[in-house]
């Protein structure tokens, strides 16, 4: 009975039985431990599902490296470990990562190798991220197997236990991007660092089948020139090369091979006529090194000298002249060019062969024999008097005339830039700045090239500048005798390619 101590009592906590324990401690802590093992299971089977077949076997070797999902929110960056699916509060290390911007969706990823078969291991995955942030969860869609180690464009692929054959895609190559160096370590046995992706070692694998004597037998430095190299059968390096043991040998020990493709692969893009022979672009490497060394002394500019010598010497570029293999060998043009543009004075090895270049074109053009080994080219000055004598018939100056038809004079601050009215005002520019100009008079009717002033407003008829636009490009700029622009000059010309839409290659 409670109703004797019901009454002893005038007051009564009525509300105060809500507070009172519904269920037993008992029962309170077995709920806790049972919410702690749904949340334990909930991560064994993220986790299971991940991992499940990932364990090393004869046929399947995982990679060691963890997974993390990162999330790249409007709001928030945040990152999971894909191996719990929880949020990832620690600090990354050893974790390739997964970036996604979307909180669903899938993603492709390396997970291992199948050394055995030469084979790289991929998964699709998709995923969901928890409303709260506090986790994801994480399922395999399918599993890809690519191959590496031949030379096959097909992968294979297991989707509810059965096995297709299919295209590499674009999204399973991306997963692909990783370093080579554990499988080369692994499938080939060497132990060397690489500096290419999985992907690079397949395109090397299918264009070079010299693949893995290179691997073996090349020095690391030399490894990506030799890959630029292709090849259907397998064969020692020194036959790769088309070299003899012996020059081989050489160009390892003077340090040249790399710059040796280079400039074979440059002659033999762009001139059929030049023949070299392994020796003779050996010597012509170690003259550029004495070359450099003597233009670093002068401080004069020379960025790669056995590309730039070849590229000049072979008429490579916009504005290239091929005539010179036609008066020069390689070896005498390059020693040419480099004493006489410290001789005379040039700030860069450019300038001196567009200065030939002019001046053997402009003799050529009149008829007379160029002085090919001048140490002075204000030779061109005679020669531009000459030019000057000729005129053009009545028909060629409307031609003249419509080249510029179309043009409309640039002004910026003080500065105009106006076209030629007629071919006598591209002679007068040549004999008022010293230079020789007048020589492109024939390609200007051909419309290979137009010929257009800078001038000071203020001083608009006086000569200042005189600028070479060929195809849509501004490619050469000149003052008096052929001097370099002052800043303030290249910035106008700067602002007038920007204005019609032109590269500056000056």
């Amino acid at each position: 009975m409670y109703v004797a101590n019901f009454t002893k009592e005038s007051v009564h906590d009525y509300a105060g039985f809500f507070n009172q324990p519904i269920e037993s401690e008992e029962i309170i802590t077995l709920r806790k431990e049972i919410q702690r093992l749904q949340n334990q299971l909930e991560e064994s089977v993220s986790k299971l599902e991940l991992i499940k077949n990932s364990t090393a076997t004869d046929s399947y070797t995982p990679i060691e490296e963890n997974l993390i999902l990162v999330y790249e929110g409007r709001n928030a960056t945040l990152v999971f470990d894909l191996n719990t699916g929880l949020f990832y509060d620690e600090g990354i290390s050893n974790c390739r990562q997964i970036t996604v911007c979307r909180k669903s969706g899938s993603f492709f990823a390396l997970t291992g190798y199948s050394y055995p078969l030469g084979a790289a291991i991929v998964k699709h995955y998709k995923y969901n991220i928890a409303s709260n942030n506090a986790k994801v969860i994480v399922q395999t869609i399918e599993e890809i197997l690519v191959p590496l180690a031949e030379s096959t464009r097909t992968c294979y692929t297991i989707q509810n236990n059965k096995v297709t054959e299919g295209y590499l895609l674009s999204m399973i190559q991306d997963a692909l991007d990783v370093n080579a160096t554990t499988f080369i370590k692994e499938f080939y046995g060497v132990d060397k660092e690489v500096a290419f992706s999985l992907n690079t070692l397949r395109k090397y694998i299918s264009d070079n089948a010299s693949f893995e004597i290179i691997l073996r037998t090349a020095r690391s430095e030399d490894f990506n020139c030799l890959m630029s190299l292709k090849s259907e059968k397998s064969v020692p390096v020194y036959k790769l090369l088309k070299v003899t043991k012996e020059e081989y040998q050489l160009l390892i020990e003077k340090d040249c091979l790399k710059d040796f493709i280079a400039s074979r692969q440059l002659i033999e893009n762009h001139s059929e006529e030049l023949e070299m022979s392994t020796m003779d672009i050996i010597h012509f490497l170690d003259n550029c090194k004495r070359w450099s060394e003597n233009l670093e002394f002068y401080n004069i500019f020379s960025n790669y000298l056995p590309k730039t010598l070849l590229e000049f010497y072979l008429g490579i570029g916009w504005n290239g002249y091929k005539d010179f293999p036609k008066y020069y060998s390689l070896g005498k043009f390059s020693n040419y060019v480099v004493t006489e543009t410290i001789n005379q004075g040039y700030t860069s090895i450019g300038n001196l062969v567009n200065s030939l270049r002019d001046y053997i074109k402009m003799c050529i053009g009149v008829g007379l024999k160029p002085h090919f080994y001048t140490t002075s080219l204000e030779l061109t000055h005679n020669v531009a008097a000459r030019n000057y004598k000729i005129a053009l018939t009545e028909e060629q100056e409307v031609i003249f005339k419509n080249r510029y038809a179309e043009f409309e004079p640039f002004e910026y601050e003080n500065y105009v830039l106006i076209a030629p009215r007629t071919s006598e005002d591209v002679k007068h520019e040549g004999s008022s700045l010293n230079h020789c100009v007048a020589s492109y008079i024939k390609d200007i009717l051909d419309g290979n090239t137009q010929i257009f002033f800078l001038r000071l407003k203020k001083e608009y008829k006086n000569s200042l500048v005189t600028v070479e636009i060929r195809g849509k490009a501004v490619v050469q700029a000149r003052g008096a005798s052929n001097r370099d622009l002052t800043e303030k000059e290249e910035e106008v010309l700067r602002v007038f390619c920007a204005n019609r839409k032109l590269a500056y290659k000056v």
